[in-house]
């Protein structure tokens, strides 16, 4: 793996990888942002976004594999340049992202609802965007904590689940964050079913909780406190 200061919009580093193959390199992203803009809500089964994603990407003269990934082969030589084009694309697919938030709003407004749900329902201050390397190595932004909770706000939607519980695994077998409790939050005011069918998916790494449910704990909470 290879560290660099780049970030996606939500504090995610570039997962970028090196392989030696024999007198060669190849940098890669191990399918690692197309894993990022699911769990940010972009529709990655929609043949344009994919479409979008590939061009920039085949612009800066590397290849989109049918499987996801983002990778380039170079001689040793040719080594720094070939990285230096894996960085740019991925800045080009960072600025994408931001721009098609500003005309189609993902989950990151969800996380904010989930932050204001969990300080009504249990007045615990909360962190956002915290970062715990992972059993692979990656950094892994987790998007609140709340004392030794670490929570994730997800859609109902199979991308988003698939994403979240990549980063689940990743954390629940890496050190920094393995005795923190993790949670998932499944906003399920739209369509209760899908939420009840992916939270069943997402409970076989962390405690899950509907949305409608937390609020309702909030509201109680409060309540007391009224009186």
């Amino acid at each position: 793996m290879v560290e660099t200061p780049f970030r996606f919009a939500d504090g995610n580093a570039f997962p970028i990888f090196v392989q030696e193959m024999g007198s060669g390199v190849r940098f890669f992203d191990d399918c690692g942002t197309l894993w990022h803009l699911a769990g940010r809500g972009v529709d990655v089964n929609d043949g344009r976004r994919i479409k979008s994603v590939a061009d920039i990407i085949e612009a800066f003269g590397l290849q989109f594999t049918d499987d996801g990934e983002i990778e380039v082969w170079a001689t040793s030589e040719d080594a720094p340049q070939a990285f230096a084009r894996m960085t740019q694309a991925l800045l080009a697919v960072a600025a994408w992202e931001r721009s098609s938030q500003d005309s189609d709003p993902d989950s990151a407004g969800f996380v904010e609802d989930v932050a204001a749900a969990i300080e009504l329902a249990n007045g615990a201050g909360l962190l956002r965007n915290v970062q715990f390397k992972g059993v692979t190595g990656q950094t892994i932004v987790v998007d609140i904590q709340a004392e030794k909770d670490l929570v994730y706000a997800c859609k109902p939607r199979s991308q988003s689940t698939s994403a979240v519980l990549r980063k689940l695994i990743d954390l629940n077998n890496g050190q920094e964050a393995a005795a923190l409790m993790k949670w998932a939050v499944i906003d399920d005011r739209d369509d209760p079913d899908a939420a009840s069918r992916e939270a069943m998916i997402l409970s076989t790494v962390a405690e899950v909780r509907l949305f409608s449910s937390l609020v309702r704990d909030g509201l109680q909470r409060a309540a007391q406190f009224t009186h």
